[in-house]
């Protein structure tokens, strides 16, 4: 069987990072283009079960959304595989269906936190064949090899699918327990040619890795339990550390680790640091974290094993905002992270977001001021987005009545949902996001701090960041202009 895994271009953003992980798009303001490293991750376990999978990374590749469908045409699989959120589902469905038109026999898989919400819905969608629901690795290769041989498919844990008209289920799929056990991603079927992009990657090229999958926190507006469980697992440091040495052979000089919290067993990330340096690696990485995760000794283990950037969620400069979103941190605590990790000799990402339940002009206000106190290197402003699969979503939203609500326009750019949760209007909250960009980035002391600390290369992919993130404040439309301002709870 012939199974294509596509990574689909997009009629609506130029830049769209497709995450296993957190099971949302990312519409890239610096036009950050990652590797798909959980297609790469089936793809690996396709190989090992006998099959020859194929990554088509069409937005990395440049081939524009119309010429995408055409291409997948040619390549004539028998099976072709989707990562799908809750804001790309309703182009998704457009895409399929489209190749649809070119192949009519071919099987379409959609997979990702949001069809793993809800399925039933989902499978009501003419374009959908099959669903992945879960931690996909496997779960893909036992439908794959149900298909080549006929197998009965309600046999299968972990999919759904229609059976003469009906909707079918079957019983959960266990979570992947022994991840050593895993074969390492399948990082040569991801095109060599293609345009990957990380503003913050020191050298190129890179790639990405998950050493762990996971999170026990209870972040009220995070998906990402949907499909890895709230259980932390970890690959062991040694296992972490051979893959290390084999990205290094092929020719990546940078990691970026995608996992939630990198640092939450310190004693493994500790024993990780030892064997880079026993081994003598020359790898440059940089990791998510949280900043009740860290210590001072560790962050400096971590600077001296090649980690030059550490990203933190920080959320809000507000202690009752970050109470509301259950995030179990503290603007004290973010404060230490923050200079420790500047101590170490690490650049550091803070994460923030607008229009959460409680948050007020003044809160957001706050925030922004926040920002530039703790004056990390970079900053990221979104606007709170119930995805389905969150408490938040289960809360205030419950229930999806249209796919075009949920479009590229309606997320991390606008505060088309807030006002059911937020005190703050819907303009108030885009004007709060546009400011905050503006009087970080803007401001001369930080822009004279970027030249001085930045080395030529550096400066080459933070201007085109830049230029990127400035051509996308000036856009007009960057807001969903067609919601209302008044949006009922």
């Amino acid at each position: 069987m012939k199974v294509l895994l596509l990574n689909p271009s997009s009629q609506h953003a130029k830049a769209v990072v497709r995450d296993t992980v957190y099971g949302c798009v990312a519409k890239g303001r610096a036009d950050y283009m990652w590797p798909p490293i959980g297609l790469a991750c089936i793809a690996a376990v396709l190989e090992e079960g006998g099959f020859k999978p194929e990554i088509l990374d069409t937005m990395a590749l440049g081939i524009g959304y119309n010429e995408m469908h055409k291409e997948v045409a040619q390549k004539k699989p028998d099976m072709v595989l989707i990562n799908s959120a809750t804001i790309t589902f309703g182009e998704d469905l457009a895409t399929l269906g489209k190749i649809k038109e070119f192949l009519p026999d071919v099987k379409t898989v959609f997979l990702g936190t949001h069809v793993s919400v809800m399925p039933k819905k989902c499978l009501e969608e003419k374009a959908v064949d099959f669903l992945v629901i879960g931690e996909p690795d496997y779960i893909v290769r036992d439908l794959v090899s149900a298909i080549d041989k006929g197998k009965d498919l309600k046999k299968v844990k972990g999919i759904g699918f229609k059976e003469k008209g009906r909707i079918v289920i079957t019983s959960p799929a266990p979570m992947i327990e022994n991840l050593d056990a895993m074969p390492f991603p399948a990082r040569h079927l991801i095109p060599k040619e293609g345009k990957y992009f990380n503003p913050f990657a020191k050298k190129l090229p890179y790639t990405t890795s998950l050493s762990s999958r996971g999170c026990p926190f209870k972040c009220i507006y995070c998906s990402s339990t949907t499909l890895y469980g709230d259980r932390y697992r970890a690959r062991s440091a040694e296992n972490v550390v051979d893959e290390i040495e084999l990205v290094l052979k092929q020719g990546y000089r940078e990691i970026f680790y995608r996992d939630e919290t990198l640092t939450f067993d310190k004693k493994r990330i500790g024993r990780i640091c030892d064997l880079i340096k026993e081994r003598n690696l020359d790898v440059s990485w940089m990791c998510n974290s949280r900043v009740d995760t860290v210590t001072q000794d560790l962050l400096k283990k971590m600077q001296r094993a090649g980690c030059h950037m550490i990203k933190y969620g920080v959320e809000s400069g507000d202690q009752h905002i970050l109470n509301s979103l259950r995030k179990g941190t503290t603007v004290e605590g973010i404060k230490k992270a923050f200079l420790w990790s500047r101590q170490a000799g690490m650049s550091t990402v803070a994460h923030f977001m607008f229009g959460s339940p409680g948050e007020t002009v003044e809160t957001m206000n706050k925030s922004i001021k926040f920002a530039k106190e703790i004056n990390p290197d970079y900053a990221s402003f979104n606007i709170t987005t119930p995805y389905p699969g969150t408490v938040l979503f289960d809360t205030y939203i419950g229930k999806v009545d249209d796919w075009d609500s949920w479009s590229l326009k309606r997320s991390l750019e606008s505060g088309y949902f807030n006002e059911k949760f937020s005190k703050a209007s819907k303009k108030e909250i885009e004007e709060a996001f546009d400011r905050a960009y503006r009087e970080f980035y803007y401001r001369p002391s930080y822009i004279f701090k970027r030249i001085v600390k930045s080395n030529p290369s550096e400066l080459m992919r933070i201007g085109k960041a830049s230029l990127s993130l400035f051509k996308f404040m000036m856009s007009k439309d960057r807001h969903d202009k067609n919601s209302s301002d008044n949006t009922s709870a």
